[in-house]
């Protein structure tokens, strides 16, 4: 039955990724928490601000808010931002590509009907996949033992879900408009990406707050709803973007001629016709058979497969080497300890211990006594006189 309509069909033929992503997800979350327990939250405090701001830690995090933080806020918006853009950029660009749009329209079904039974299989999808994430978020630290007092993991999600939306709808507003998966999923990752980093590290300059203003995902976590509940205004604001989305991408696909046959250039077409490529790209394609899908599934996304490279390659090639070279060897520790044994007498002279230890090693500020004197048996023995004094 499901194959008969359009909303079934793209439900049966993307479940899979939102499937997937969630899962992935949700096992992310319950091991954090599970390493989270047993390591010392102190290292995060020697992390770059700025490296804190992108991923959402905050100056007390505990077990529970870095795990929602470092893997919902971060990992998992943009997993589930990159799903929504998939889903998004194929939805009429994709079926332009494939040449199977006149297929969907000749059934008979107009093109807002093809439109709006699309829009509303990626909504029930990134819906149910967040309520899913919710009830993993509340379950998963009851069953560990992890107190969540004071977090709204309802609110959290659903910004999650909301702002992940958007970047859906972009990708379907552009392909519809353009009727190229290029164009929106690699614009819509740009968007994504630079928002990301905007909202992170924006707030860190003088005056910068008001332009974070400006990036969809400040509307996702600029209010932390993970500690402050629903911000109904930022979800109206995305809420209205999205609407406002839908409304180009339905305009746009009523407005021109839709491709009935595949006419676009792939990645690897492009490369074929390019000589200092052409052999490579020969090789690496081989022949059409199955074996080889993943090389037609990364053409079909080379947009969004560039940009989500480009950001990895940024932030986990060039950025990581500097971060981890700020952080302490061990992490906790007192970088700048001195360790100093003084005679019996001088230690409790108060004043020539400080006197001493303030010559010896002037950059430090805390002095800590740590007295141990010899265990002596105080029991009376039977060759031992007492004497009361």
């Amino acid at each position: 039955m499901l194959l008969t309509t359009v909303f079934g069909k793209t439900i049966l033929d993307r479940w899979r990724g939102v499937t997937i992503g969630v899962v992935s997800l949700s096992a992310l979350l319950y091991f954090g928490m599970v390493v989270y327990q047993d390591i010392d939250l102190s290292i995060y405090s020697n992390l770059p601000p700025a490296f804190e701001a992108l991923i959402g830690i905050g100056e007390n995090a505990d077990v529970a808010s870095l795990a929602y933080n470092a893997i919902y806020s971060s990992y998992g918006a943009i997993i589930l931002a990159g799903i929504a853009i998939a889903m998004g950029s194929a939805f009429i660009a994709g079926e332009e590509r494939k040449g199977t749009i006149g297929v969907l329209l000749g059934n008979p079904r107009s093109r807002t009907q093809v439109l709006v039974a699309k829009t509303a299989a990626m909504l029930v999808m990134m819906g149910l996949g967040g309520l899913v994430l919710a009830g993993v978020g509340l379950v998963t630290p009851a069953s560990l033992g992890v107190s969540i007092g004071g977090m709204d993991v309802a609110a959290f999600t659903l910004h999650l879900v909301v702002g992940t939306l958007f970047y859906g709808f972009l990708a379907l507003a552009l392909g519809s408009w353009t009727g190229k998966t290029g164009v929106a999923s690699g614009v819509s990752a740009g968007v994504l990406a630079v928002s990301f980093f905007a909202v992170g590290l924006l707030p860190m300059v003088e005056g910068g707050q008001t332009w974070a203003k400006a990036f969809p995902w400040y509307y996702f976590a600029g209010s932390d709803p993970l500690m402050n509940g629903v911000d109904w205004g930022h979800i109206a604001i995305l809420g209205g973007a999205i609407l406002a989305l839908f409304v180009v991408a339905f305009v746009g696909v009523n407005r021109r001629d839709l491709r009935t046959r595949s006419t676009g250039v792939s990645l690897l077409d492009t490369l074929r016709a390019n000589p200092l490529t052409a052999a490579a790209t020969e090789r690496l394609a081989g022949g059409a058979r199955v074996s080889h899908i993943w090389v037609k599934s990364a053409s079909e996304y080379q947009g969004l497969l560039f940009v989500v490279s480009a950001l990895m390659f940024v932030v986990m090639g060039v950025l990581m080497g500097p971060i981890y070279s700020v952080i302490d060897d061990q992490p906790g520790a007192v970088p700048t300890a001195r360790e100093t044994r003084l005679s019996r007498t001088k230690l409790f002279n108060a004043a020539d211990t400080r006197t001493d230890m303030a010559d010896r090693y002037p950059a430090l500020t805390v002095m800590l006594t740590d007295v141990q004197t010899p265990q002596v048996d105080s029991r009376q023995k039977p060759d031992m006189q007492v004497v009361e004094l």
